[in-house]
């Protein structure tokens, strides 16, 4: 399967200084029009008509048919008509230069407003959680648990989770027992894709765009890498949330091979100007964390960081389950823990991870 396709062009964000010029730009501009006001007309409020206007100055107003003051053309009566403000020869007279200044003082205002407008900064914050399931097809039980695992995820304060190993059978009752979330991609992305799922609170996000990458999970080909784009339903931030499961055990090539395609997707989407959250079992610890930090700037919940110069690794326990986001200003982690419960209970062989995450968004609206 090949990678989704993203419409519509990379957008950046407004930085602060380029909201500083512009704003000194239009001022200078406001200063320059309220000279030429008070030389002209010195009596004349902006935007009132010059009642006063001498014979001569109203000659020298409309010299000659087809001189226009404005839109470059006259309007043309209907026949017989002599419209409000014309002349019976079916002219309108020029429009006073305080009139054509006000609408220059309008359009540099509209354009201050435009340039706020883009220059906000959005922003969400949340609590985030990965957690292999354990699917069905691997130990018995799997209906129970997956419902256990669902009231787990509640009572945690879960909002937004990424899972693994979802087959279809637990896959209806994580979604009958979690109503307050909603499920993507389910078979969206075809017969292979069901198994890695992203769930979320529809009081708190709605799905904006979503799509899918593909890479070779434990020698199944061209299996999908699920993304989606959210955005708050209050403050309007809009980040991706990416959720994949690597490779196990011995099958290094696989998860090396996975790495490329998952920092490469990590790179594109950010690249559209929101932020990036990737969760998932990667089946390994420092080696594959170290890529994606050096690689892609990314941070992981647990405390690692990295840049193109070096890479440092969370402390330990480290855990083969991850929750990382791009760093900068992006995505910053807090409360990161490593619920033991659903091991100890029998509900997985896999820790549920959780933190909580503070997005800012920079993407122009």
């Amino acid at each position: 399967m090949g990678d989704h396709q993203r419409r519509g062009r990379v957008r950046h964000a407004v930085t602060a200084s380029e909201v500083v010029v512009a704003v000194l730009a239009v001022v200078a501009g406001l200063a320059v029009i309220a000279v030429v006001t008070w030389t002209n007309h010195p009596l004349t409020a902006v935007g009132a008509d010059v009642a006063g206007a001498t014979a001569s100055e109203t000659d020298r107003g409309s010299l000659a048919q087809g001189t226009v003051a404005d839109d470059g053309r006259y309007d043309t009566p209907e026949p017989g008509e002599i419209g409000e403000g014309e002349s019976a020869t079916g002219k309108r007279p020029m429009q006073s230069s305080s009139r054509l200044e006000e609408r220059k003082v309008n359009a540099l205002v509209d354009d201050v407003e435009a340039i706020v407008r883009r220059s906000k900064v959005r922003a969400t914050t949340f609590r985030v959680a990965s957690l292999n399931i354990l699917g069905s097809n691997h130990v018995r039980n799997g209906l129970n648990r997956a419902a256990r695992e669902a009231a787990l995820l509640r009572d945690r304060g879960v909002q937004i989770v990424g899972m693994q190993e979802v087959q279809r059978d637990q896959r209806s009752v994580l979604i009958n027992n979690l109503p307050a979330m909603q499920m993507w991609p389910q078979d969206a992305l075809g017969r292979d894709g069901y198994r890695v799922q992203i769930m979320w609170r529809t009081d708190r996000f709605t799905m904006v765009d979503n799509g899918g990458s593909s890479h070779t999970f434990n020698g199944i080909r061209s299996v999908p890498i699920p993304y989606v784009l959210l955005r708050d339903r209050t403050t309007g931030a809009q980040f991706w949330v990416i959720v994949t499961h690597n490779s196990p055990n011995g099958r290094q090539s696989e998860r090396n091979a996975s790495a490329e395609i998952q920092i490469d997707l990590v790179n594109r989407l950010r690249a559209t100007g929101h932020p990036v959250l990737l969760m998932g079992d990667l089946n390994e610890k420092t080696t594959v964390f170290c890529k994606f930090a050096t690689r892609a700037g990314m941070i992981s919940a647990n405390g690692g960081s990295g840049s193109p110069s070096g890479c440092r690794p969370p402390g330990g326990p480290q855990r083969i389950d991850w929750i990382l986001g791009t760093g900068g200003d992006e995505v910053d982690f807090s409360g990161y823990v490593q619920d033991g419960t659903t091991r100890a209970q029998g509900m997985s062989d896999h820790y549920l991870v959780y933190a909580d995450a503070a997005v800012v968004d920079k993407a122009a609206p």
